[in-house]
């Protein structure tokens, strides 16, 4: 079932005109995908300077990944943060 959902998460991704996304995961998943690598820290920066860098989690150690508590079981949302 995770392949699958990777799969899912990963045509989302490429489906995007821009890759500054961030993409919001269910707990569930999230420590799913940290447990198999899928998820590791990054730093990030203010707007790709190389201002204010903080490590922060990242899929694919690419995009910005979060909790929302709000989702349930194995769901995901890909967007641009706001």
């Amino acid at each position: 079932m995770l392949p699958r959902i990777i799969d899912d998460i990963d045509n989302e991704i490429a489906g995007r005109t821009s890759d500054e996304l961030g993409i919001k995961f269910s707990i569930d998943l999230f420590n799913a995908l940290v447990r198999i690598g899928k998820i590791k820290m990054k730093t990030f920066t203010l707007s790709g300077t190389k201002l204010f860098p903080a490590e922060l989690p990242a899929y694919n150690g690419e995009f910005f990944a979060s909790v929302d508590l709000a989702l349930e079981g194995l769901e995901f949302r890909v967007g641009v943060p706001k």
